[in-house]
């Protein structure tokens, strides 16, 4: 949810999106195997991808979705003075857990 999972396809070095619900290579090998069947988007061509291929990158929209709940809590306090922790803590909290799944994801490799 916090971090979108990507692979490039062999043939056509194209970004495709992989829906992935575990957190790490390791639960993904244990539930799906060691490759998994893909389809490209831009060249249609059906690839089995080792699951070392996959890496794992932010999400903006939940970045954005961040900061604008930042914004809207930061006008509701003005007055109370809570105005630099809310404006630039709950984004920055939330970039820094998403880069911290999305390093995890991508520095834990599986055996070959």
């Amino acid at each position: 949810m916090f971090v979108n999972h990507f692979y490039d396809c062999p043939s056509c070095n194209t970004k495709n999106k992989v829906s992935i619900e575990e957190e790490d290579r390791g639960k993904l090998q244990m539930k799906k195997g060691n490759e998994i069947g893909y389809t490209c988007n831009s060249c249609h061509k059906k690839e089995n991808i080792h699951i070392n291929k996959i890496y794992a990158e932010s999400s903006k929209i939940i970045y954005l979705i961040a900061i604008i709940i930042s914004c809207a809590l930061t006008i509701i306090f003005w007055n109370l003075g809570f105005i630099i922790t809310l404006s630039f803590g709950l984004p920055m909290m939330i970039y820094l857990y998403q880069q911290s799944i999305a390093r995890n994801f991508n520095n834990y490799k599986i055996r070959k």
